[in-house]
């Protein structure tokens, strides 16, 4: 059986729901069983630029993915909703549904804005 996800919630430091520069922007999601690798967490999947690498946090089932918004990312072209995808496949090698932020729901909302 595949695994799921659940909990799934984006926040930020500093002004609550709009990061800028030298604030962070972090996801919680908890997922069903133990995976075989740590969940791919993608900041921005949906844009040209590529997030810089962030930090993934595991406690029991339990992770929290964040990145730190600088000066050059991500560009002031792509300001707006931060929008993230999580892959993951469990212990058994079932691979989970991708989540998308454009497609499913979750808690929370980040403005990205210079």
């Amino acid at each position: 059986m595949a695994p799921t996800l659940s909990n799934i919630a984006i926040s930020n430091t500093g002004q609550p729901g709009y990061a800028t520069i030298h604030n962070s922007v972090a996801i919680t999601f908890t997922v069903s069983e133990v995976l075989s690798n740590d969940p791919t967490v993608l900041f921005n999947y949906d844009r040209t630029s590529s997030a810089p690498p962030g930090n993934l946090v595991k406690s029991d089932l339990t992770y929290t993915a964040s990145v730190g918004i600088t000066a050059v990312w991500p560009p002031t072209n792509e300001d707006g909703l931060m929008t993230f995808s999580i892959a993951f496949t469990d212990a058994a090698l079932n691979a989970g549904v991708t989540f998308l932020s454009t497609t499913a729901s979750y808690t929370g909302n980040v403005i990205v804005g210079g």
